[in-house]
């Protein structure tokens, strides 16, 4: 189900919860983060995500590595409460700092 037009849900950027800044045509507007907010021209100028979404699940996937290599674990069944939080905080955390690191700078991810 979609949210209503006025009532955001997630970034169009960085999928975390957005705060009703929108970007767009006024349409179909594109809800955005307070994080993200300072770089809404850049993000209006942005037509399409896959390649940049690819290249920030990459940089996310390396994060998560590191930090199973510092738990030693690979399996997330072996995960305390706290370490598969922590987890969750570096994968939601690095694809949202890539996909904004990716705009600001105006590089292209392929």
């Amino acid at each position: 189900m979609q949210p209503h037009i006025n009532d955001p849900a997630d970034c169009f950027l960085c999928k975390r919860h957005a705060t009703g800044i929108g970007a767009g045509d006024g349409r179909r507007p594109r809800w955005v983060c307070d994080d993200c907010i300072p770089q809404i021209k850049e993000i209006r100028q942005v037509r399409n995500f896959d390649p940049y979404e690819a290249r920030a699940r990459a940089d996310a996937k390396e994060k998560v590595g590191e930090l199973l290599e510092r738990f030693g674990k690979t399996d997330l069944g072996e995960f305390s409460e706290e370490e598969a939080e922590e987890l969750l905080t570096v994968v939601i955390h690095e694809f949202g700092e890539s996909l904004r690191a990716q705009v600001a700078e105006l590089r292209a991810p392929f």
